[in-house]
């Protein structure tokens, strides 16, 4: 074999491991498809209470985002559904009320961000929501995510980003609690409960002389399905004061349940209130609240 014939096969295996490696390293660059994008579900919820419905179903080649706000503020996501394409999701528990929708689709769902970097588009239903209760029925609303959508027709209006609800998509998102694997909850004492049912003060103390006070727990790690709420409230001589209770169909992870007391200040006691918070026939927490004499 000749000299040249030599060298021509040597420059043939490195031009071969250069394209094999250049290959490799191609691969290895290439991004996971579909690193941190959701599952189809509820993203955000702090609209509970009651049975009204909303059936998504997203006939589009882009994932969605569904959100639900009140028509007065706009900004505040209570609702938010992320639903895969070609996917259909129902979330529950909807409280009577009006209600704006909101929707967007796109590519790419940054974990971090909790937005869309690709392809995102944004849009509000033109006629508000209303669930309501006649009866023991409920409203049941469907939406049904087409594939073309323009900038503006009868039934919706296309929006900039920053007209979307404050939430999943964009950077001033909900404060997002810390992961738990098992059961918890979250007490807060207060004295009412803004428009969307929120705790308007987070008290350590509280004089005979309000009102009302509102026994606030939110529930972490919560499995799906029906449950049994029960709180017992004791003065601070130790007697029983009141019991609440309720059912309730939890969704994604996480609910709320309150019970709201009308304080009376010329038979019950001041002292250190106990407040026992029972799901399902099991004591989960105990917790006390200093009621003064005024």
């Amino acid at each position: 074999m000749s000299l040249k014939m030599i060298s021509l096969i040597r420059i043939g295996l490195v031009v071969l491991a250069a394209v094999v490696i250049s290959e490799c390293i191609r691969e290895t660059a290439r991004p996971t498809p579909g690193a941190g994008r959701p599952r189809t579900g509820v993203l955000t919820k702090k609209l509970t209470g009651q049975r009204g419905k909303l059936r998504i179903k997203n006939k589009n080649n882009l994932d969605a985002v569904i959100v639900l706000t009140l028509p007065d503020e706009p900004e505040e996501a209570l609702i938010a559904v992320y639903v895969r394409a070609g996917d259909a999701f129902m979330t529950t528990g909807i409280k009577s009320g009006l209600y704006r929708c909101y929707f967007a689709f796109g590519e790419d769902w940054d974990s971090d961000s909790k937005r869309f970097t690709r392809n995102a588009s944004y849009f509000r239903f033109k006629k508000p929501f209303d669930f309501t209760r006649r009866r023991r029925k409920y409203s049941v609303w469907t939406v049904t995510l087409g594939v073309d959508y323009a900038d503006e027709t009868d039934r919706y209006k296309k929006l900039r980003e920053s007209e979307f609800p404050n939430g999943p998509l964009r950077k001033s998102e909900f404060p997002s609690e810390p992961k738990r694997s098992e059961l918890s909850c979250r007490v807060i004492f207060t004295t009412g409960l803004t428009k969307n049912d929120q705790p308007v003060n987070n008290l350590k103390e509280i004089s005979i002389d309000e009102e009302y006070i509102y026994i606030y727990v939110t529930w972490f790690s919560i499995s799906d399905g029906e449950h049994d709420y029960l709180c017992k409230m004791f003065d601070g001589p130790g007697t029983l004061v009141t019991t609440g209770q309720m059912s309730f169909t939890a969704e994604g992870g996480s609910w709320n349940t309150w019970t709201s007391y009308k304080i009376k200040k010329h038979v019950d006691k001041p002292g250190n209130w106990t407040f026992e918070i029972y799901l399902d026939g099991k004591k989960v927490i105990e917790e006390n609240l200093a009621v003064l004499s005024q």
